[in-house]
């Protein structure tokens, strides 16, 4: 077999690469317009994300734990909503028994909320 053989047998006919990355996107845009993504899509609930994103990441863990614990999507959106900035939030917290790292956590969501007010 030639290169370009082994290039038609890994294509599906009517499918070109372009196509699919066509594709992708227009659902990934879509997706974002209709705030249907996952947090980890959508930062415009936190200013201060752009250039801390290792914040962002520890306190998202906590929501991520939390779900992880109880297994409820309702909880998960709940502790990321207005930035972290709930009672939902320090629930997880504590349910992960992490109440050691509060000033830590609360830091982390000042520097997330920047700007925000």
């Amino acid at each position: 077999m030639n290169a370009s053989q082994v290039t038609a047998a890994r294509t599906v006919p009517g499918f070109s690469l372009q196509k699919v990355q066509l594709i992708l996107l227009v659902v990934l845009l879509g997706c974002i317009m209709m705030g249907q993504c996952s947090a980890r899509f959508s930062f415009n609930e936190c200013p201060g994300i752009f250039g801390n994103r290792d914040a962002y990441d520890k306190v998202e863990q906590v929501c991520d734990d939390c779900y992880n614990l109880f297994r409820d999507e309702e909880l998960s959106g709940k502790c990321r909503a207005n930035c972290f900035l709930n009672n939902y939030f320090f629930v997880c917290l504590f349910a992960m028994e992490r109440e050691s790292e509060l000033k830590d956590f609360s830091r982390r969501l000042s520097i997330l909320n920047a700007g925000r007010w």
